[in-house]
């Protein structure tokens, strides 16, 4: 007995790891799959945690759809609680490849996914948008009964083509929306159904809740004013009138979208609280903005913009002469100003480098310009008295040596906007690389 006593005995204390601690451990790599999978076969406590980050995301593209949905749908019927943690699910087209979009494992997939809360359809390749119209009546259905499912929240539509909009109208779930390159059914567009839901308005529809909070639009004039249009009427339930947060895109720019941009501004200006423009970084020369997109006096409730443009900006002393004038509008409005951070990111765009984006190019070309002393001109007003930030960013492509280069950037820079420096709120940065942050 005594042996067997010393044999069963633990040559070392086993220490029972508390749950919450397995789950801090775990969401701390949620971001890093392969030591997700690795610490998934520790036991059954960390197995179950690392499911929730593993299926979190789902990205379809077409490359090989067809094996790969129905391996999925394998593993979902197999184990029923996963499709719990499938949270976000991306279908992209590449260039003319529709086999993704077509497949009949989709329409059996869609209706599995009842926790879902972000839905993505994108057509990456300009060239070859996606045609709504070519979908099966039975995938139409599923992909518009996702949308209005109650845990959708942010929903994404991307290079597509005759969609019907007026469905959208009707889903007061939708919190934030993206629409880049949409356009609604053109006149002899084929379909093989219809799908016109006629959803009634919840009794909580005129709550904080159900309003569409962020709009993120690029071009898709028609598809908007659309939207709009229906947003005007009592049988809409998505609402648009109290966005927060706006972000605006400038390329695909023309009268639809001009119009489009009026409209909106009428709807929703004076409940924006941040504003985000992107400008048209793509084209070489550097498009104009329009002008509409710079009206900063229209937003009553403006405290943070954000404007995202490229060193084309700087040629021959350029400068902005529309944000100028946009900020010294709002100094003339007789309003109160309400913003409180402003940000200005200045991308490294390859098609203007032929080399190394050095820190001394940013020096010779863009803290030399006379927008600097202008901008600080305007904001020292008693306006901006309740201005708290000035975030500019550079974006390089050569620097070496970050930190000190940022130091000696921030200096001169300052050196510009002497009244600005003496409230201590102007904060520059240098991050290598084209991308925005």
């Amino acid at each position: 007995m005594a042996v067997f006593s010393q044999l069963s005995s633990p040559a070392f204390p086993v220490f029972h790891i508390p749950q919450e601690l397995i789950d801090h451990i775990i969401d701390d790599l949620k971001d890093d799959f392969v030591s997700l999978k690795s610490v998934g076969l520790v036991g059954i406590k960390w197995h179950r945690r690392t499911r929730r980050h593993l299926f979190h995301t789902v990205r379809l593209d077409g490359e090989d759809p067809t094996c790969r949905l129905r391996t999925l749908l394998d593993l979902l019927h197999k184990h029923s609680d996963l499709a719990k943690h499938i949270k976000h699910l991306s279908l992209l087209q590449p260039g003319r490849s529709s086999r993704l979009l077509q497949s009949s494992e989709l329409v059996k997939l869609l209706p599995l996914l009842g926790s879902l809360a972000t839905l993505e359809i994108i057509g990456s390749d300009v060239l070859f948008p996606i045609d709504w119209s070519r979908f099966t009546f039975n995938l139409q259905t599923a992909l518009y009964d996702r949308m209005a499912a109650p845990s959708l929240t942010d929903l994404v539509l991307c290079n597509i083509r005759n969609m019907e909009i007026i469905p959208l109208a009707q889903y007061h779930n939708i919190q934030s929306l993206e629409i880049a390159a949409v356009y609604e059914t053109c006149p002899g567009a084929h379909f093989s159904g219809a799908w016109l839901p006629l959803n009634q308005r919840p009794r909580s529809a005129s709550s904080e809740n159900m309003h569409l909070k962020k709009l993120h639009v690029t071009g898709s004039g028609g598809f908007l004013k659309t939207l709009l249009c229906c947003a005007s009427t009592g049988e809409c339930t998505l609402g648009i009138s109290r966005i927060k947060k706006l972000e605006a895109t400038a390329i695909l720019w023309d009268d639809d979208m001009q119009k489009a941009w009026s409209m909106l501004l009428d709807t929703c200006a004076s409940s924006v609280k941040v504003y985000t423009l992107v400008e048209d970084c793509r084209s070489n020369p550097m498009a104009p903005t329009p002008p509409g997109l710079l009206s900063l006096s229209r937003f009553d409730q403006l405290q943070q913009f954000k404007l995202l443009t490229t060193y084309s900006r700087f040629r021959n002393d350029e400068g902005f002469p529309l944000l100028l004038r946009g900020l010294d509008q709002l100094t003339r409005s007789g309003n109160p100003v309400n913003l409180r951070t402003i940000e200005l990111h200045f991308l490294a765009n390859p098609r203007d480098l032929t080399g190394p984006l050095m820190v001394l190019d940013i020096y010779d070309v863009v803290l030399c310009c006379s927008f600097w002393k202008e901008l600080d001109s305007i904001l020292s007003c008693t306006t901006f008295s309740g201005l708290e930030a000035i975030n500019i960013v550079f974006y390089t492509t050569g620097c070496s040596d970050l930190e000190n280069s940022q130091t000696l950037a921030n200096r001169l820079l300052l050196a510009r906007m002497p009244q600005l420096n003496k409230r201590n709120i102007v904060q520059s940065k240098l991050v290598n690389g084209t991308q925005r942050q």
